[in-house]
C-alpha cells in the first residue's frame, strides 16, 4: 500500500509539473498557447502531424484547452518541421487556409505574442481574429491582428464594441520584413493604453477607452477572415494569449522564450524564467541567436542560426531539425546566447589593426560576436560563413585561429588564440565558404561569463576588394536615387544594383562601372527611373574582375506618391469614383466584391479617373473594391447606403 501511495503521489507530481509549464514561466491569465511543435495533428487529435502533412487540429497547451481546427481539406495549412530556426511552423497558402473554433471567452485586458513569417501579397494578412460575427465576419471583430503590405506594418484593431465596426487601429511602425520571422506583441489595458511591438523594439501606443468584452460567444481563427481578401500567407509558429495585461517584466520573460526558440533578434535584454540575465544586446545587438534549456516553459533549443544562416550555434552535430539534434543539456535554466557587431565577414584595414600581440596574425574578420554562457557546462560548436571578400577559395584551415577576448578590444587586455593541435580540444574545419569550430568548452569560454570571439588568420591571402562606408536609397517622387561611397577598391570590376518587392527575390536593374584599384574616396550614384509602388528593397552587388561577387546589404524605401488611389464617396449610393495617380501602370482591373466575397462587378480601366456605376438593385451593406495591376494591389472597404 505504501508503494502504491508513493507511485500515485509521483504521478500527481508529474501531472502538476506538466500543467505548470508556461511561456516565460508566467502562468497567471494564460488562456491560449498554440505552438506548432506541440499539439499539431493531421486528424482530430489522434495522429501527430509530420513534415508535409495537412493540419486538421491544433491543440491548446494552455490550461483552458481551447483547440482550433479545420475539417475541410481545402482550407488546411501544412506542417513544416524545420520552418523557423529548425523548429516547426504551419504554412498558410495565402489563399484560403485557416484554423478556427467558436465559443471563445474574451475579456477586456489582453496580452498577445505571435511568431510568424508573413509573405508579401499586397493585402492585409490576418494573423488572429476574435469576432462576434458568424465565421469571424469583418466589421464584427473584437480583436484583429494583421500585417499590412505597402508599409511593412503590423496592425492591431480593438473595436469599440464586438458588434460594431470602427474602433482603435494601432500600427507598429514599418520594420516588418516579409519572408523573415518576426516577434509581434500586443498589450491592452481596459480603459487605458493599448500597445504594439515588432521584435520588442518598434513600439507604438494609443490611449483607448473601449468596452470591456465578456462572455463566451466569440469566434476565434488564425489565417483569414470570412471574406477571402484578407488571408494570411506565410509561416505561423506560435501564438500565446493572456487574459491580462502583463507587466513589462513578465512580458520580457515571454519575449525571451520566443526570441531564443525562433532565432528572432529582440532589442530588449534577454532573461531566463528565473529572472536571471542571459544576454544584453548593448553594442552587439545584431543577429542574436541562442541555445538553452528552461524546463518551466518547455524550452529545449539545441541548435540555432541567424536569419541569413551565416552564423550557427549548436550542441553535438547539426541536424535538419532542432528535435533531431541528439545533444542534451545537463542542467535546467542553462543558456548560450550570442550576437554580433554587424561587421564584415572578411578582414578590413580597421580589423587588421586590432589584433592581439603574440598570436602572429596577419588579419582577422571585422565581425565580432559577444557570447554569454549561463549555467552551462556542455561543449558547443559554431559555424561562420565567410563573404566573398574573405577570398574563401584560398583559405587554409591550418592558418585559422579562434580568438577569445575579455572586453571586445582585441588589441589590448586578455585575448587567447586557439588552433588545431594546440592541446585545448578545439577543432577547426573548413568547407568552403563555412568555418566550423567544434569542441568550444569551458576551457575556452568560462561558465557564467561573457566573452568576445572572432576568427583570425596567420596568412595574408585575404585581400579586401571593396571597403564601403555609405549605401543609401531615397525615393524622389518619380525616381529612386541609389548612392554609395567606397574608401578603397581592389580588382573591382563593377557594381550591380538589384531590386526586390518581397525582400527575397531580387532582379538586376542596373550596372555601374567600378573603380578597379583605388585607395581614394569614390562616390557613386544610380537612379531607378521606373520605381515600384510601396516598400521596395534594393541590394548592391560588387563583382571582381575574376567573377567573384560580394553583397553589401539591403536598403528599403517607400514612394508613397506612387500608385496613389483615391476612392469616394464613402458611403456611396449607386456609383463609386476612383482616382489614380498619373504615373500608375495600365491596364488596371477593378473588382467589386460583396460581404461574402462574391464578385458583383468587374471592369478594366485605361484612364486616371473613372466613375464605376453599380446596379442600383444591389442591397445596402459592406463591399470591397479591389484595384489590381502588375505592381499594385489595393483593397478598399466601402459601404453602400440605401
Amino acid at each position: 500500500m505504501k508503494s502504491l501511495i508513493i507511485r500515485f503521489a509521483l504521478i500527481v507530481s508529474l501531472i502538476n509539473v506538466v500543467h505548470a509549464q508556461s511561456p516565460g514561466g508566467i502562468s497567471g491569465g494564460l488562456d491560449v498557447w498554440h505552438k506548432a511543435d506541440a499539439g499539431a495533428y493531421k486528424d482530430a487529435g489522434v495522429t501527430p502531424a509530420a513534415n508535409g502533412d495537412v493540419i486538421r487540429q491544433w491543440n491548446d497547451n494552455a490550461p483552458t484547452g481551447f483547440n482550433v481546427g479545420q475539417a475541410t481539406a481545402q482550407y488546411q495549412p501544412t506542417f513544416d518541421d524545420d520552418a523557423i530556426n529548425y523548429n516547426p511552423a504551419f504554412n498558410f497558402d495565402g489563399t484560403d487556409d485557416y484554423l478556427f473554433n467558436t465559443g471563445f471567452s474574451l475579456s477586456g485586458n489582453t496580452t498577445n505574442f505571435i511568431v510568424a513569417s508573413p509573405v508579401q501579397d499586397n493585402s492585409n494578412d490576418c494573423l488572429l481574429n476574435i469576432a462576434s460575427g458568424t465565421g469571424g465576419l469583418w466589421g464584427y471583430n473584437a480583436l484583429y491582428l494583421t500585417t499590412r503590405d505597402g508599409g511593412a506594418r503590423l496592425r492591431f484593431v480593438y473595436r469599440n464594441s464586438p458588434s460594431q465596426s470602427g474602433g482603435n487601429n494601432l500600427d507598429a511602425g514599418s520594420t516588418l520584413v516579409y519572408g523573415q520571422p518576426s516577434l509581434m506583441d500586443f498589450r491592452r489595458t481596459q480603459g487605458g493604453l493599448q500597445e504594439s511591438w515588432i521584435n520588442t523594439g518598434d513600439h507604438q501606443s494609443v490611449s483607448a477607452s473601449v468596452s470591456n468584452y465578456t462572455g463566451t460567444s466569440y469566434a476565434f481563427n488564425y489565417g483569414c477572415l470570412y471574406v477571402g481578401t484578407r488571408v494570411f500567407g506565410g509561416k505561423y509558429g506560435e501564438h500565446i494569449k493572456y487574459a491580462t495585461a502583463l507587466n513589462d517584466v513578465d512580458k520580457n520573460l515571454v519575449d525571451t522564450y520566443l526570441a531564443v526558440k525562433y532565432g528572432v533578434t529582440m532589442s530588449d535584454d534577454y532573461n531566463a524564467t528565473t529572472g536571471q540575465p542571459i544576454y544584453s544586446p548593448s553594442s552587439y545587438g545584431n543577429n542574436i541567436i541562442g541555445i538553452g534549456r528552461d524546463d518551466v516553459e518547455a524550452l529545449i533549443q539545441k541548435q540555432s542560426h541567424t536569419i541569413d544562416d551565416t552564423t550557427r550555434i549548436y550542441l553535438n552535430t547539426l541536424h535538419a531539425t532542432n528535435i533531431g539534434n541528439t545533444g542534451s543539456f545537463a542542467s535546467d535554466v542553462s543558456y548560450i546566447v550570442m550576437g554580433d557587431n554587424q561587421g564584415a565577414i572578411h578582414n578590413t584595414a580597421a580589423s587588421n589593426a586590432e589584433v592581439p600581440v603574440g598570436c602572429g596574425l596577419y588579419s582577422r574578420l571585422e565581425r565580432e560576436w559577444k557570447v554569454t554562457k549561463t549555467n552551462i557546462t556542455e561543449d558547443f560548436s559554431w559555424d561562420i560563413t565567410l563573404s566573398s571578400g574573405a577570398n574563401p577559395g584560398s583559405i587554409n584551415v591550418a592558418d585559422l585561429r579562434l580568438l577569445v577576448d575579455d572586453d571586445g578590444d582585441f588589441s589590448n587586455g586578455v585575448t587567447n588564440c586557439y588552433f588545431n593541435g594546440d592541446g585545448t580540444g578545439v577543432v577547426l574545419t573548413y568547407n568552403n565558404p563555412t568555418i566550423t569550430i567544434s569542441g568550444i568548452s569551458m576551457g575556452h569560454i568560462a561558465n557564467n561569463s561573457t566573452s568576445y570571439i572572432t576568427i583570425g588568420s596567420i596568412n595574408g591571402v585575404s585581400p579586401l576588394p571593396v571597403e564601403l562606408i555609405q549605401f543609401d536609397v531615397d525615393c524622389q517622387k518619380h525616381t529612386t536615387e541609389i548612392t554609395w561611397t567606397t574608401t578603397s577598391e581592389i580588382n573591382n570590376n563593377n557594381f550591380i544594383i538589384e531590386r526586390s518587392k518581397d525582400g527575397f527575390n531580387f532582379e538586376e536593374i542596373g550596372t555601374v562601372k567600378g573603380g578597379g584599384n583605388s585607395s581614394t574616396l569614390l562616390n557613386y550614384i544610380w537612379e531607378d527611373h521606373s520605381p515600384l509602388s510601396g516598400t521596395v528593397y534594393y541590394r548592391l552587388k560588387q563583382e571582381d574582375f575574376n567573377g567573384e561577387v560580394e553583397y553589401h546589404g539591403v536598403r528599403t524605401t517607400t514612394c508613397k506618391e506612387l500608385g496613389k488611389i483615391n476612392f469616394y464617396p464613402n458611403p456611396f449610393k449607386n456609383s463609386i469614383n476612383i482616382q489614380l495617380s498619373d504615373n500608375i501602370t495600365y491596364p488596371i482591373t477593378i473588382e467589386v466584391l460583396d460581404y461574402l466575397g462574391r464578385k458583383v462587378h468587374e471592369e478594366t480601366l485605361q484612364t486616371s479617373e473613372v466613375e464605376i456605376s453599380l446596379n442600383d438593385q444591389l442591397p445596402s451593406g459592406t463591399y470591397f473594391v479591389k484595384v489590381v495591376n502588375e505592381t499594385t494591389h489595393v483593397v478598399e472597404r466601402m459601404v453602400k447606403m440605401k
